[in-house]
């Protein structure tokens, strides 16, 4: 009896500290893979505005590397609306505005989906329709002086 506990009182705090440490290691990588996807979702975002504000060919060239990437860090539903995206913009120029810009949201809401999964928000009301697009305007003189 008096060598089982001696086991015991070795084995117990040695699996807690097992547990413990692969614990650890699971939230930092989830951290990690929070925080790389959270980069490259902030990347194609700012790269779409060379599809729909000034056309810049070096931002779109970007955003089509970082959706080639895509197939290494997100999830399937994610791939599936950039394409859906390139689709409407890529194409041959059938698609409305309005098709465009419901593309470009639901891109948008699938990136924000994959990121709740992950993080500490997991629940929310909004969806692809209510994401809005606003451009810069410029300033006439009157409202620069």
């Amino acid at each position: 009896m008096g060598n089982s506990t001696g086991w015991l009182a070795i084995a117990l705090p040695l699996t807690a500290g097992i547990v413990g440490w692969l614990a650890n290691e699971w939230r930092k990588r989830t951290a990690e893979d929070r925080s790389r996807r959270e980069e490259r979702y902030r990347l194609l975002l700012q790269y779409s505005r060379g599809f729909y504000e000034r056309g810049d060919p070096s931002d779109i060239a970007a955003f089509l590397s970082e959706v080639n990437l895509s197939w290494l860090y997100c999830p399937d539903a994610v791939i599936r609306a950039l394409y859906r995206f390139l689709d409407t913009v890529h194409g041959n120029g059938t698609s409305t505005d309005e098709q465009r810009e419901v593309a470009f949201n639901e891109m948008v809401a699938a990136m924000r989906k994959d990121l709740r999964s992950i993080g500490p928000f997991r629940r929310t009301k909004l969806s692809a329709a209510d994401y809005r697009h606003f451009a810069p305007r410029a300033r006439s003189r009157a409202q620069m002086s």
